[in-house]
């Protein structure tokens, strides 16, 4: 399936759990009531659980995770929101591929970016990360992941404001990854000032 798959996990390493615990009649979707219901079921399960990730396939298991009318799972997947200081990464529920096979590979590519993510995450928790003070560590960074199909990217900013003209922001670090390891570019020549 696509846990093995794309992934690259055992059934046993994710923990599936539904974000509304009792299951309405007639296979309709949960109320809005009925969702607020089991929500402090459903954080007392992180709390339990502590994962990594929480990957809400689908918009109602999205709505209780910060979707809404203004941020439906279609605008939402591929991204990472937070919740209860876990990350969230919503993607399509895998079951729209059998009403609409044009869904496939756009959720085979969010189940590639959460499997970049999982691998990042765990490089960092390996500690295998490095700091890059100089231009040459950032040349043989740059020719390292040029081959590379999926590239992350952060970049940390101080007094930044795309609507005051008057706010003279710097950059200060960025924060990007490869397959291996993490990095972390912080050396004062690098940014202009």
């Amino acid at each position: 399936g696509l846990i093995r798959t794309y992934l690259e996990l055992e059934r046993e390493d994710v923990y599936i759990t539904n974000v509304c615990k009792c299951f309405p009649p007639a296979d309709r979707a949960p109320t809005e009531e009925e969702m607020k219901t089991c929500m402090e079921y459903l954080a007392e399960e992180l709390k339990e659980v502590k994962p990594e990730v929480v990957v809400p396939l689908g918009a109602i298991a999205w709505s209780m995770f910060g979707g809404s009318k203004d941020l439906k799972i279609t605008k939402a997947v591929g991204q990472i929101y937070k919740f209860m200081d876990i990350d969230v990464f919503p993607i399509l529920h895998p079951a729209s591929m059998l009403h609409n096979p044009n869904n496939r590979p756009r959720i085979v590519s969010l189940f590639q970016q959460l499997n970049t993510m999982i691998k990042l995450k765990k490089t960092a928790r390996q500690g295998n990360y490095e700091i890059i003070e100089h231009q040459s560590q950032w040349d043989d960074f740059v020719e390292e992941v040029s081959g590379q199909n999926i590239f992350s990217l952060d970049v940390e900013t101080m007094q930044l404001s795309p609507w005051h003209n008057q706010a003279r922001g710097k950059l200060r670090c960025i924060g990007t990854g490869s397959k291996d390891k993490c990095i972390v570019v912080r050396w004062p020549n690098f940014f202009m000032d």
